[in-house]
C-alpha cells in the first residue's frame, strides 16, 4: 500500500488544474498557488492521510476529468476555467452520495493545503502564539529512552501510553510493580511542535494527519493521536465524570453491579486531583463562549464553564494540536513522568505485532522498532510479560486482540462501537470575535440533556475550519476572509453501539458507522437550537455542516430543521470518543472483558481504554477511562498481592 502513500504526477497536476475552481479567483488573488507552494503542499497533506481518503482523492479527480469528458469532450489540463467551474457547481449540488463522496477528499485535500500556510492564516486573522516559556515543559518531559533491546521482561507490559495506559502503568510502578510500556508513537517534545504551524503539528501528532473518517453515512472524521500520551495529548482536556445514570444502565442491562457512584467516586477524586481539574478561569476565557453564553441565556437555557485538566492555562487556543506551553496536564505531563520516576520504563516507536497465547494465559508478545523517519519496521523486539494491558484504544485493541486468536468466542469484539458524533454550525457577526484567542473548548449548555445531546463551543484555524465545511467556493471563501467575526458552536450526541471496527486493506482499522435514525432526528434538533442561540447573540448570518442547506439570514428560516425530510448523509459530522469494541459484561459470548477488566478466557490479560464501555458516555470520556484504569491498576495489584 505504500504506492498510494506517495501523490501521483498526473494527480498532482490535476490538483493544481482543479484547486482555482475551488478556491475561487478572488481567494487567490491574495497569495497565488505557486507563491505559497501549493504543489508541495498538497503532497505532504496527501501522505498524511488515511488510505481512504487517498484512494478517493485519485478517484475524485478521474470523476473531474469524466464529467467534463461528458459534457465538453475535454479533460481537465484542455478544459477553461469557466467550464471547470460549471462542471464543478453541477457536481457540488447533485443530492446522489456516491458523487459527494467523490468530491469531498478533493475539498479536504486542496482547503487544508491552502489555508494552512502561515502567511495566508495570518492575513485572515489567525495568530499562533510562540510559546515564551519553553523551560516548562522540558523540566516536566518524560526522560527519553532510546535503547532498542531484542528482548525485555516485566511484570506488567502495558500497550499503549493514552489515558488507559499511562495511569495503569503509573499506579502499578508507585506500588512497587516492574512495568514497562510499549508505545507505537514517537515521543514529541514542546521542542519539537511548539513553533509549527498547526498544520504541521496534525501531521507529527495524529494518526493519520487526523484524516481518518469512517465508512458509511455520512462518512465521518474520527481523528486520534498516535503519540507518547496518545490523544490525550491532542483533546480539548474537558473532563466529566461518568453519568450517574449511564452507571445505572451497565448496572441493570449488563449486570455491573460494583460499578456505582459511591464505588467510583474515590477514583474519580484521585485521577481529578493529579490532574488539577478545574472550571475554566475567567481570563482564558474566549469570546466565542460568551457569545454562546449570551445566546443561551436570552432562549432560557443553563451555561455553565467546562472543567479541564490544567495548571497555569495561558488561553493559546491550540490545544488539539498539543498545549505549546504545557499547561495542559495530558499524560506524557503527568502521569508518565511519575511513573518512569518510580522505575517503570517506556519505549516509543515500537508496534506491537501479536500476543502468544498458551492455554489461558499470555506467555509473550512479538513486536517490532520503528524507524523514527520512515515509520518502517526495523529490527524486531520479544516480551515475556507476567500479565498484560491492552490499553491500544477503541479502534486498533480489538483488532489486536483478533490478530492474536483472544476472545475468539465473543460476538462483541470489535462491535458495539460508540463515537458521540457531532456537528456544528458558524455565526457571522457584525463585530470582532477572534474566537481562537482563549480556551478553544471552554463552556457547555444543558439544552436536550435529557434527550442526549451536550452541546460545547469549538473553535479551529482557518484551514480546519474550511475542510469540514461543505460549502459552496465563494460562500467558504466569504467565511474564511471574515473570520476573525466568525463564532463557532457544536454539539455531541449519545449515540447507540451499532459501528463495527475490521481489519482493513492496509491492516489498518476500517471502521463503519452510520448515523441511526434517532441520531438525525437529534442532529435536526441541535441544529435548530444552535440556529436559535446564534441569531439571539446578535448574528447577521449562520453557515451549517450539512450538504443541503448552507447559509441562513434570519431566524424564520430554522424551520428548515423540522419541516425538511433529513437523512444521515445530509450532514458534515466528526466524532472524537470512540468507546465500545471491547465492552464489559458478564457473559463472555456477549462481552469481551469482566467488570475487572479481565478478558475473559484469560488469567493474564486486561484491557484499559474506552473499548471497555459497554455504552457511549453522552460526554467527553477521559476522567472514566482514566478512572477505571485506576480501579484496575488496584485491582492488580491486590491480586499479585494475594499470590
Amino acid at each position: 500500500m505504500d504506492f498510494f502513500r506517495v501523490l501521483p504526477r498526473w494527480a498532482a497536476d490535476h490538483l493544481e488544474l482543479a484547486a482555482p475552481v475551488l478556491l475561487t479567483p478572488q481567494a487567490l488573488g491574495k497569495f497565488s498557488l505557486e507563491e505559497i507552494g501549493f504543489r508541495k503542499r498538497i503532497q505532504n497533506s496527501y501522505s498524511a492521510l488515511s488510505l481512504q481518503l487517498r484512494v478517493g482523492v485519485l478517484f475524485g479527480l478521474l470523476g473531474f476529468n469524466l464529467f467534463l469528458l461528458i459534457r465538453y469532450f475535454k479533460c481537465l489540463k484542455k478544459s477553461s476555467f469557466e467550464e471547470k467551474k460549471r462542471v464543478y457547481q453541477w457536481w457540488f449540488y447533485q443530492p446522489t452520495f456516491l458523487l459527494y463522496a467523490l468530491l469531498r477528499p478533493l475539498m479536504v485535500l486542496v482547503y487544508t493545503s491552502f489555508y494552512s500556510h502561515p502567511k495566508l492564516a495570518k492575513e485572515l486573522g489567525f495568530e499562533e502564539d510562540q510559546n515564551k516559556n519553553p523551560d516548562f515543559f522540558t523540566n516536566n518531559q518524560p526522560p527519553r529512552n532510546n535503547e532498542q533491546p531484542s528482548e525485555i521482561h516485566a511484570d506488567f507490559c502495558v500497550l499503549g501510553s493514552g489515558a488507559g495506559g499511562a495511569v495503569v502503568a503509573r499506579e502499578l510502578a508507585l506500588l512497587g510493580h516492574q512495568v514497562v510500556i510499549l508505545e507505537e508513537g514517537p515521543f514529541v517534545s514542546i521542542e519539537q511542535f511548539q513553533n509549527l504551524p498547526t498544520i504541521e503539528r496534525n501531521r507529527l501528532l495524529y494518526r493519520d494527519g487526523g484524516m481518518f473518517s469512517t465508512m458509511g453515512l455520512p462518512p465521518i472524521l474520527l481523528p486520534t493521536g498516535r503519540c507518547v500520551g496518545g490523544t490525550t495529548v491532542i483533546n480539548s482536556g474537558t473532563c466529566f465524570r461518568t453519568p450517574a445514570d449511564v452507571l445505572s444502565q451497565w448496572q441493570d442491562d449488563y449486570g455491573l453491579k460494583n460499578l456505582t457512584q459511591e464505588k467510583l467516586n474515590p477514583y474519580f477524586e484521585r485521577v481529578e486531583a493529579m490532574l488539577q481539574v478545574k472550571p475554566v478561569a475567567p481570563e482564558v476565557f474566549s469570546e466565542n463562549d460568551k457569545i454562546l453564553q449570551k445566546g443561551a441565556a436570552r432562549l432560557g437555557y443553563e451555561g455553565f464553564p467546562l472543567q479541564r485538566n490544567v495548571g497555569a492555562c495561558e488561553g493559546k487556543g491550540v490545544c488539539i494540536f498539543g498545549c505549546p506551553t504545557g499547561a495542559k496536564l495530558s499524560m506524557e505531563r503527568s502521569y508518565l513522568p511519575s511513573a518512569l520516576s518510580n522505575g517503570a520504563k517506556i519505549y516509543s516507536l515500537c508496534k506491537v505485532n501479536r500476543l502468544v497465547v498458551e492455554g489461558s494465559r499470555v506467555i509473550r508478545i512479538e513486536a517490532h522498532w520503528l524507524n523514527p523517519a520512515t515509520r518502517k519496521k526495523e529490527s524486531s523486539v520479544i516480551i515475556y510479560p507476567k500479565n498484560v494491558i491492552v490499553s491500544c484504544g477503541t479502534l486498533n485493541t480489538p483488532l489486536l486482540l483478533k490478530k492474536s486468536r483472544m476472545a475468539r468466542f465473543s460476538k462483541a469484539l470489535g462491535r458495539n462501537l460508540t463515537i458521540h458524533p457531532t456537528c456544528k454550525m458558524v455565526g457571522m457577526f457584525d463585530e470582532v470575535v477572534d474566537g481562537f484567542r482563549g480556551v478553544p473548548q471552554g463552556s457547555a449548555i444543558t439544552a436536550l440533556e435529557k434527550e442526549g445531546v451536550m452541546f460545547e463551543s469549538v473553535f479551529f484555524p482557518p484551514w480546519l475550519l474550511a475542510a469540514s465545511l461543505y460549502q459552496p467556493p465563494e460562500v467558504l471563501r466569504e467565511i474564511l476572509f471574515s473570520y476573525r467575526h466568525c463564532a463557532i458552536f457544536g454539539f455531541l450526541v449519545h449515540d447507540q453501539g451499532h459501528g463495527r471496527v475490521v481489519k482493513g486493506w492496509d491492516g489498518n482499522p476500517l471502521v463503519f458507522y452510520s448515523l441511526s435514525k434517532k441520531e438525525v432526528a437529534l442532529f435536526q434538533k441541535g441544529l435548530a437550537i444552535l440556529g436559535a442561540i446564534f441569531f439571539k447573540a446578535g448574528a447577521k448570518k449562520i453557515y451549517c455542516a450539512t450538504r443541503c442547506v448552507h447559509e441562513l439570514t434570519s431566524p424564520k428560516q430554522l424551520d428548515v430543521f423540522s419541516k425538511r425530510k433529513w437523512k444521515a448523509s445530509d450532514f458534515e459530522s466528526a466524532a472524537f470518543h470512540p468507546l465500545g469494541t471491547c465492552r464489559m459484561g458478564q457473559d463472555a459470548r456477549n462481552s469481551v472483558v469482566d467488570e475487572n477488566l479481565k478478558i475473559h478466557d484469560l488469567d493474564n490479560a486486561y484491557i484499559a481504554d474506552g473499548s471497555v464501555f459497554p455504552t457511549s458516555l453522552g460526554v467527553n470520556p477521559q476522567i472514566t477511562i482514566m478512572s477505571f484504569a485506576t480501579r484496575l491498576a488496584d485491582h492488580l495489584h491486590s491480586i499479585s498481592f494475594s499470590d
